[in-house]
């Protein structure tokens, strides 16, 4: 994660969709819409053709997985605040933290995808 290529204005705007987020806990649509904007953003403000290829690719497998894990009020809770902390390192400027928290984000919504797969498959092949 390229910390120092957001801008100020880059990191409001994303905060003000995780504030959105936030408010729209009970509504699992909106909070799928609002984190894709999110991620949009995300990718923009790095100014990095690599990782925006690189996420790109993340959020397919991810698809592929299964539908989305806001519908679950705790993971959506969680999102929020991930968001905020990988919002905290870009606006500190520090790429390392922003790298960490983001891998922590991906890998939370790969485990509850997962988790899902397990327990909705009632054969166990999953």
């Amino acid at each position: 994660m390229r910390a120092r290529a957001a801008s100020p204005v880059e990191v409001d705007e994303m905060a003000a969709i995780n504030a959105e987020m936030a408010a729209a806990h009970d509504d699992p649509k909106r909070l799928y819409d609002l984190n894709r904007q999110f991620h949009r953003a995300l990718k923009v403000a790095a100014r990095n053709r690599f990782l925006i290829r690189s996420m790109g690719a993340i959020e397919k497998t991810l698809l592929i997985l299964g539908p989305t894990t806001l519908t679950d009020p705790a993971r959506a809770t969680e999102v929020v605040q991930e968001h905020a902390s990988i919002l905290t390192a870009l606006a500190n400027r520090d790429g390392a933290k922003a790298e960490a928290v983001m891998r922590g984000h991906i890998e939370a919504a790969l485990r509850m995808r997962l988790r899902d797969l397990r327990l909705n498959d009632p054969e166990g092949e999953a």
